[in-house]
């Protein structure tokens, strides 16, 4: 999942800048005896783009110092993770009953989808002091199908 921000959200930033300045102009214009000049306009051009500009080289430099937090799966951990994803598969499919309304929600649960990562990070690294599998065991209620298959996820990985 690519989490760095792209053109739409800085195109965003700068109109909703533009736009706020824009009306904060306007404001002053009506309630006091404040007029608009060359400088006035060329200020509600330039502090929007500097702004912008601004937000832009944070976003890069924090992305930067902090990359953990945007980071990005390599080719090659994607392609273990996707074999990841066909071997809990295989076991679910072997021991569990699920409806094609219980599969969409499955994928469409962040939480569960968040606990399968985790899953594989501890099966790649192995567990730490905050990641183990009893941690994610009970993140789920125990009467449901979440519950079930990473219950069962981590029985399997546990054994191996």
């Amino acid at each position: 999942m690519n989490r760095t921000k792209g053109l739409k959200y800085y195109a965003l930033v700068f109109g909703a800048a533009l736009l706020g300045l824009i009306v904060y102009v306007l404001f002053q214009t009506i309630t006091t005896d404040y007029t608009i000049d060359s400088q006035i306009i060329v200020y509600i051009l330039v502090i929007p783009v500097v702004f912008t500009l601004f937000l832009f080289v944070f976003d890069r430099l924090f992305e930067a110092f902090m990359p953990n937090k945007f980071k990005v799966l390599s080719a090659k951990d994607k392609t273990e993770y996707d074999r990841f994803l066909d071997e809990v598969n295989s076991i679910i499919n072997g021991k569990i009953e699920l409806s094609l309304e219980d599969s969409r929600k499955l994928r469409d649960n962040e939480k569960f989808q968040k606990t399968l990562s985790q899953i594989f990070t501890i099966k790649k690294h192995g567990e730490t002091e905050q990641l183990t599998y009893e941690y994610l065991q009970k993140k789920f209620k125990r009467n449901t199908n979440e519950f079930k298959i990473v219950s069962l996820v981590i029985e399997t990985f546990k054994n191996n």
